[in-house]
C-alpha cells in the first residue's frame, strides 16, 4: 500500500561532503530544497573537497556548517529531512566521527519533540553489515520512539565521487597511474552493488512516504559487483581476497530490489570519465 506522501523544502545532511551525502546534497539542491550541509573534517583529507565545495557553494540554497560547531546548538524549528551518512564514515573508517557520536545522541534528545511536532523525517544511510547487529551506534538513536526515522542498509555503492577506500576507484586510479598501490578494504561489501543515482532516487522517494519502513536496498542484477569488477579487469586473486563468510539472509527487515536503469559498463564509464576530469583539473 502506498503511504501518504509528504513534501519537504528543507534538509540537513550530516556528512554533506562524503560520497553519498554529497550526491544527496546536490540532488536536493536541484529540487529546490534549502540544504544545511554539515561537514565533518576527515584528518586524512579529501583531495576533491575543493571541487565539491565549488560545485554546491554557488547555490544560494546551500549553507555549510562544521559538525563540531553546528551540532551543540542545532535546532529543528520547521519540517526538515535529516540525512545522516553513517555509511561513508563506516567504509572509510572515520573513527573520529564515531568517537564524537554522543553529540548526535544529544541532538536527538534535545530536538525529539520538535522533530515530531514539525513532522520531520530522519534518514540513516547505513552499511548492510549493520542490519543484524544491535551493538552499532545507530541503535542508541533508534530507541528514541519520539522520532520518525528510516534506516537504509546499503551494499557497495559506485559512481562519480566514489572514494578511494573502494576497490573500484582504486583500480580506476591504477589504470591512470600504474604505480598506484591497491589496498583492499574489508569493510566493502562484495555481494552486491548499486549505482549512486539510483540509490539517491529510491531513498528520497521512500523518505517522502510516511508508511515506508526501513529496508535493505539490493540490485536486480545477479553478481553485479563481480560484473563491475570484471569490467575494471580486477584480477580474480584480488577478488578472492575479499571472500569471507556471507552473513545469513535477513529475516526481520524488508528488502527492496532496485530496478537498474544503467548498465554496469556505462556506470563504470561515468565514474572513470568523472575521475579523469577531476585529475585533469589538477585535483
Amino acid at each position: 500500500m502506498v503511504g501518504e506522501a509528504i513534501k519537504m523544502e528543507r534538509a540537513v545532511i550530516i556528512g554533506a561532503f562524503e560520497f553519498l551525502g554529497f550526491h544527496f546534497c546536490t540532488s536536493l539542491l536541484e529540487q529546490g530544497y534549502e540544504v544545511e550541509g554539515v561537514h565533518f573534517d576527515n584528518p586524512e583529507g579529501d583531495p576533491f573537497l575543493i571541487d565539491k565545495r565549488m560545485a554546491v557553494g554557488r547555490n544560494a540554497n546551500f549553507n555549510e556548517k562544521e559538525y563540531q560547531t553546528w551540532l551543540p546548538f542545532a535546532e529543528i524549528d520547521q519540517q526538515t529531512l535529516i540525512i545522516i551518512d553513517f555509511y561513508d564514515f563506516y567504509v572509510q573508517d572515520n573513527r573520529n566521527f564515531f568517537a564524537e557520536s554522543d553529540f548526535l545522541e544529544h541532538f536527538f534528545g534535545e530536538n525529539a519533540i520538535q522533530i515530531k511536532e514539525t513532522d520531520s523525517r530522519i534518514v540513516f544511510l547505513l552499511p548492510i553489515q549493520w542490519h543484524s547487529s544491535t551493538s552499532e551506534p545507530i541503535h542508541r538513536y533508534l530507541m528514541n520512539d519520539q522520532i520518525s526515522s528510516q534506516c537504509f542498509y546499503l551494499p557497495t555503492v559506485y559512481g562519480p565521487w566514489q572514494p578511494s577506500a573502494f576497490v573500484f576507484q582504486q583500480f580506476l586510479l591504477k589504470s591512470m597511474h600504474g604505480e598506484k598501490q591497491i589496498s583492499l578494504n574489508d569493510r566493502e561489501w562484495i555481494y552486491d552493488v548499486l549505482y549512486i543515482d539510483e540509490v539517491v532516487e529510491a531513498i528520497l522517494m521512500l523518505a517522502e512516504t510516511k508508511s515506508a519502513a526501513s529496508c535493505i536496498l539490493k540490485s536486480d542484477i545477479t553478481d553485479y559487483w563481480q560484473k563491475c569488477a570484471s569490467q575494471l579487469s580486477i584480477p580474480l586473486e584480488a577478488i578472492n581476497k575479499y571472500e569471507r563468510n556471507r552473513p545469513p539472509e535477513p529475516r526481520t527487515i524488508n528488502v527492496k530490489t532496485l530496478k537498474s536503469h544503467i548498465d554496469f559498463s556505462e556506470g563504470i564509464g561515468k565514474q572513470r570519465r568523472h575521475l579523469e576530469l577531476l585529475l585533469d583539473k589538477g585535483f
